[in-house]
C-alpha cells in the first residue's frame, strides 16, 4: 500500500487536501493543503538480516508483501556475504557526513553482519566504497540501494557518476591527446624540411 511506499522512501511530511488516514498526525494548515507528520517512518538508511530472495520479475510484490517495511530486506542477487536472520542487528548506529545528490557518505556501526539499505533509489552510475575499498551495490527492496556490510564501524561512501559523462570525458581527453600528437609531428615536419636559401 500507499504507506509502505512512503515509509521505504523515508517520507516524513505529507501535504494534502484530504486526510490520509492512519498513520498521520496533522501538524500545519496552509492556503487550503494540510500537512501531516508520518508517525512510523523508516530512517535513511536501516539494516537488516532478514533477507528474501527474488527475480526482478518477483521483487515488487514481494517487496508489498513485507508485513513491516525495515525489518526484512528483498534482495534479487546473492551478498557474498553470510548474513543470518530474521532478527535484526542487535545495535546500529549510523552518523552521516554528506548528503548532496551526487554523494552519500556515513559512517556506521553494526554487531552483527547485514545489509545496510539506503533510501536512495537504484539507478546505473552510483558506486560504492565500504572503509575506501569498492563495494558492489545491490538492488534492494525493488527500488533501492542495498550494501553488504561485515559486523564493527565503516565508512560508506556513495558517489554518483553519470555514464555519459564517462565518455564525454573519455573521448574529450583522447581528442586532445590527438590534436597534442597531431600538433607534435607537424612540429617535427616543419623542423626536418628544408628551408630556401
Amino acid at each position: 500500500d500507499r504507506y509502505k511506499v512512503w515509509q521505504l522512501f523515508n517520507v516524513q511530511y505529507l501535504l494534502s487536501r484530504e486526510d490520509p488516514g492512519s498513520g498521520f498526525q496533522k501538524v500545519a494548515r496552509l492556503d487550503g493543503f494540510n500537512i501531516f507528520r508520518m508517525l512510523d517512518p523508516l530512517p535513511r538508511a536501516w539494516a537488516v538480516r532478514d533477507l528474501v530472495a527474488a527475480t526482478p520479475a518477483q521483487a515488487l510484490t514481494a517487496t508489498m508483501a513485507l508485513q513491516q517495511p525495515g525489518t526484512a530486506a528483498v534482495l534479487e542477487s546473492t551478498p557474498g556475504l553470510a548474513i543470518r536472520g530474521p532478527a535484526p542487528p542487535s545495535s546500529q548506529q549510523e552518523q552521516w557526513l554528506a548528503a548532496d545528490p551526487e554523494r552519500l557518505h556515513l559512517r556506521v556501526t553494526l554487531t552483527d553482519n547485514a545489509l545496510l539499505v539506503i533510501s536512495q533509489p537504484y539507478v546505473p552510475g552510483w558506486t560504492a566504497t565500504v572503509d575506501g575499498r569498492p563495494a558492489t551495490l545491490l538492488r534492494a527492496d525493488y527500488a533501492f540501494d542495498g550494501l553488504a556490510l561485515t559486523a564493527g564501524s565503516h565508512d560508506v561512501d556513495l558517489r554518483y557518476v553519470p555514464a555519459g559523462l564517462v565518455a564525454g570525458t573519455l573521448g574529450a581527453a583522447l581528442a586532445l591527446l590527438l590534436l597534442l600528437g597531431s600538433l607534435l609531428l607537424s612540429w617535427r615536419w616543419s623542423r626536418r624540411a628544408p628551408r630556401a636559401s
